[in-house]
């Protein structure tokens, strides 16, 4: 079973090198925008390494990348909104029930891949935050902030 998508269209933008891809971003959006392929790579990546320092006696180094927060301050308020609904889900164990298995089915392996990181990372920082005593609205906001890289991520995919 093949893991891209079988249609005339997609066989056409495959076959094209998709040259001919537009993302189109519109509706109730404050710009409507469209882009190809190029542009939607040019935006402007971010990456830091962040060392961190724990009282319990750990430490970590984490590295981030994706869509710089300048980014995600502007645009749509509509979206920011989205992004924060979708992120106070998160203190949910991630589960994958019959309706979200169905609209999966026939989606490409390195999309759900992204999901499945994207799931269980938030879950397990939203647990900890909230556990080390983070108001709930910090917490959300943390977890759009990073829900918007894992969306960055699917979206640039190859």
């Amino acid at each position: 079973m093949s893991s891209y998508p079988d249609s005339d269209e997609y066989t056409a933008l495959f076959d094209g090198g998709f040259a001919d891809y537009r993302l189109r971003i519109n509706g109730l959006v404050e710009d409507p925008v469209e882009l190809d392929l190029t542009q939607l790579r040019a935006v402007p990546n971010h990456e830091q390494i962040t060392q961190h320092f724990c009282i319990q006696s750990w430490s970590g180094v984490a590295k981030w990348g994706g869509v710089s927060m300048q980014t995600t301050k502007t645009g749509s308020t509509l979206a920011r909104r989205l992004l924060v609904e979708s992120a106070w889900h998160y203190h949910r164990t991630p589960n994958i029930g019959a309706p979200l298995h169905r609209r999966q089915d026939g989606q490409p392996d390195h999309i759900l891949a992204i999901s499945n990181r994207a799931q269980q990372r938030l879950h397990r920082v939203h647990r900890k935050m909230r556990a080390r005593g983070k108001a709930p609205n910090v917490t959300v906001v943390a977890m759009a902030r990073e829900l918007t890289c894992f969306l960055w991520a699917a979206a640039t995919a190859d």
